[in-house]
């Protein structure tokens, strides 16, 4: 009650209130309620905690000797008061040993080290490089095998899935058990996973009994030999195959994820960020939908809303779109005037808006708010205002242009009048006909198209027989695409998404490297390379499919912050200056959802400080340059503690940049150095046999050669079961601790007899670029501190990079 009314209790009132609730023999539920709400309350107010804790742990006490009245006086507090904090005190100086525990580290042996920037800088860019040789040598064998299956195949006409071997045709929706696949878990994957074949997952609008399905099942069954030689490259991960048809084959095979109610997860793979990138390029998407009032009738609206769907859906972030929901005013019957007006839905009026998860939702869920109503008077004024919103074709061109016209082609709005006509009484009634001019829609089309280097989709929604869509795409050499129905809509749009992967394939033998995003395998953040196949012995050679290769972005960037001491640190970005690896960014292992990439400007400078940053280190990376900028003196972001705890800014920073270029890659990456971290203190010393034995904490799995060093038992109280030994200390690696942080799982690691057999033998560390598997100085630094003092520690392997130095060293080198 006292922080509740905002008062605070005296010493004195606290006594009272203390008093009066241990006035039973006994305790009872108010009593306990009462003198710790009055602990928390002296505490809040007073900040002494340790004396509140005496005041309740006393009266508790006392409480249950019956004589509580006669051990509250102020005399008596202080006194328990005082024997609390000396018994704390005394543990604390007797279990943690701090004082010995700090004349060790003291006393260690230290050696100092120049850190030399380029061995840094080139090594970061070789693990950069390897990333993206590995993928690109895989993405281009993976093309050639399915490209000779599809060669080899002939087709056998419609057949059952189900009748298909297990060697063809394994259906990842189904359960998996060992009568089918032998899954194991691997920690690598983070689920169980066979090596054995490949898995099939057909989308839930795809018809199963389709013969394009069913051959896609079968020619894609003859690349399993190669996928497998394929994912034993380093860095790739998954490796997979989206044919045009919906069918997705992946390896290694899995059982898909199933939500609450047990039903596999869909997926469809043609709207995936690696598909699309591959399949279409880069777009500038201009969406003109037809909102007048002929547009309800007949599922036509339905129709409308689910097309643009897919086409907003299929975009991905390096992408651009926008849509206008195109209608006018008009008169009613009752000769009312309603004055509707050609909206433009995406966040920004005055241009196309990058195609983000956000972007996307917000133009989704003001779609989902529309119904469709008015004349169509106004559509030529829409159709302009869209075109206007298209970046024009001179300059640099970064995307491909693409209008999306969607409309029932009705050139008439049924209950819409013109304007109002007088009657033979004096009154006034709803007339004329609001026609839409056909010739004056195409004709803006054909006047823009050269110079927006515009690519035209005339879509019809219906079967009403009309001439615009056909009109606009076709006499503007594009495209006319007519949807009957909401059913299987995606396959219905097939036609859309292969002229837009034609579009790409132009003079293109590039493979196209994603965005980063959340793997929906449950990998986290990745990046995929991909590549359309062509089915060559067709005519017009039509798009067959994506290949994909995904790497997990966890490894580089577990290699760009293991150079994170100190201020120091690396960052990685791509050529549009989006900060994808950065110490302020949220780790890929925290992921939820598609991430967010900032401008690193909004990383690196504070305040517009440094503004060489901008005018000089942002260009060269952007150029690719290999190049160093400094000294510069500036403000610098330091963490607090954890990822959670926010950041410091400390100003007047002395540090350099240094750049480097990835040749063939999209990246850019650049290692920040202070000044004072330049030069760096290591624990270091030998590994002799007179050091004391280190014992590893998962004493239960060591084998049966070194059980019998130690007395251990799962039966000692107070341990509630877990294995102990009370003869010894024990010592517990943290995943910063080893080389490769991203395998620190317990079935990861060497058994508890081998890290025993390196954490007590003698020689020299192998750095981690060699091959090493723990952080050079931790085996010193477990040594060190082996059964000097009885107590369970966890060391870090970041104590070697700097992060805790020896008294006399940190004034120097702090």
């Amino acid at each position: 009650s006292g922080s509740s009314t905002e008062q605070c209790f005296t010493l004195e009132e606290s006594k009272r209130t203390l008093v009066a609730s241990a006035s039973s023999a006994r305790p009872n539920s108010l009593a306990v309620v009462v003198f710790t709400l009055v602990v928390l309350g002296f505490t809040k107010c007073h900040g002494n905690s340790r004396l509140a804790v005496a005041i309740g742990v006393a009266l508790l006490l006392a409480m249950m000797s019956g004589s509580s009245q006669a051990l509250v006086t102020d005399s008596n507090i202080k006194d328990m008061a005082n024997a609390v904090s000396s018994a704390l005190t005394g543990l604390a100086q007797d279990g943690i040993r701090r004082d010995e525990l700090q004349d060790l580290y003291d006393n260690a042996v230290a050696s100092k080290n120049t850190l030399n920037a380029t061995v840094v800088v080139d090594r970061i860019t070789q693990q950069v490089r390897n990333l993206n040789e590995d993928l690109d040598i895989a993405a281009r064998e993976l093309v050639a095998l399915v490209t000779a299956a599809r060669r080899d195949h002939r087709s056998t006409g419609s057949g059952k899935l189900s009748n298909l071997s297990s060697s063809i045709y394994v259906d990842a929706d189904s359960r998996l058990d060992n009568t089918k696949l032998p899954l194991s878990y691997n920690t690598t994957y983070l689920r169980d996973v066979s090596f054995y074949q490949s898995v099939i997952k057909i989308p839930d609008s795809v018809d199963r009994s389709a013969s394009e399905v069913y051959d896609a099942v079968v020619y894609s069954a003859q690349i399993d030999s190669g996928l497998k030689r394929l994912q034993q490259r380093h860095n790739v991960r998954w490796t997979y195959f989206g044919s045009e048809t919906g069918v997705y084959r992946i390896y290694p095979a899995s059982e898909w994820e199933r939500n609450f109610a047990g039903f596999s997860v869909d997926f469809d793979p043609r709207t995936r960020p690696w598909y699309i990138a591959a399949s279409s390029g880069s777009e500038a998407v201009g969406i003109f939908l037809d909102c007048s009032s002929s547009m309800e009738n007949r599922g036509r609206w339905s129709i409308a809303v689910e097309a643009v769907r897919q086409i907003i859906n299929s975009l991905s972030r390096d992408d651009y779109f926008n849509v206008i929901c195109a209608r006018g005013p008009y008169y009613n019957a009752q000769s009312q005037e309603v004055n509707v007006v050609p909206k433009v839905l995406g966040c920004s009026t005055k241009g196309m808006v990058r195609a983000t998860v956000s972007n996307r939702a917000q133009v989704l869920e003001s779609l989902s708010a529309i119904s469709p109503s008015g004349s169509s008077v106004n559509h030529t004024t829409a159709l302009n205002t869209l075109l206007g919103l298209f970046p024009t074709a001179t300059g640099e061109k970064r995307c491909e242009n693409v209008l999306v016209f969607i409309t029932d082609g009705l050139d008439t709005d049924a209950n819409t009048y013109a304007g109002l006509c007088s009657d033979d009484e004096g009154g006034e009634y709803a007339c004329g006909v609001i026609k839409l001019d056909i010739g004056t829609l195409v004709q803006a089309v054909k006047a823009r198209r050269s110079n927006l280097n515009l690519r035209v989709v005339g879509i019809e929604t219906g079967d009403q027989g009309s001439t615009l869509p056909g009109m606009i795409g076709c006499d503007n050499e594009g495209l006319y695409l007519q949807l009957l129905s909401t059913s299987n809509i995606r396959s219905q749009m097939t036609p859309y998404f292969s002229y837009l992967s034609r579009l790409s394939a132009s003079g293109n033998d590039a493979l196209s490297p994603t965005a980063p995003y959340v793997d929906a395998s449950g990998l986290g953040r990745i990046i995929s390379l991909a590549r359309p196949v062509y089915d060559s012995s067709q005519p017009g050679s039509p798009l067959m499919g994506v290949i994909g290769v995904d790497a997990v972005l966890d490894d580089l960037e577990n290699t760009l912050l293991d150079d994170q001491f100190g201020m120091s640190y690396a960052f990685l970005m791509d050529m549009e200056a989006r900060a994808l690896i950065h110490p302020r960014l949220r780790p890929s292992a925290l992921l939820i959802g598609d991430p967010v990439y900032p401008h690193i400007s909004d990383l690196e400078v504070y305040n517009g400080d440094p503004s060489s940053f901008n005018q000089l280190v942002l260009p060269a990376m952007l150029a690719q340059r290999t190049e160093s900028f400094g000294p510069i003196t500036g403000p610098r972001a330091q963490r607090r503690g954890s990822q959670q705890d926010g950041l410091i800014w400390k100003g007047n920073v002395m540090f350099t940049y240094h750049c480097s270029a990835v040749v063939g890659t999209q990246y850019a990456f650049a290692f920040m150095l202070t000044a004072h971290d330049i030069d760096q203190v290591t624990l270091s010393g030998s590994y002799g046999l007179n050091q004391p034995i280190s014992y590893y904490h998962e004493l239960g799995k060591y084998d049966a050669s070194t059980r019998g060093l130690f007395s251990y038992t799962t039966v000692a109280n107070g341990y509630s079961g877990i294995g102990i030994a009370t003869d010894q200390s024990s010592f517990k690696l943290a995943a910063c601790a080893l080389c490769d942080p991203s395998a620190y799982l317990l079935s990861d690691l060497p058994n508890s007899s081998a890290i025993h057999s390196f954490f007590n033998s003698n020689g020299v560390d192998v750095p981690c670029a060699s091959g090493g598997s723990y952080v050079p100085g931790v085996r010193y630094v477990v040594t060190l501190f082996s059964q000097h003092i009885p107590l369970y520690i966890v060391l870090c392997g970041k104590a070697a990079w700097g992060q805790h130095f020896p008294k006399q060293e940190k004034n120097q080198y702090q």
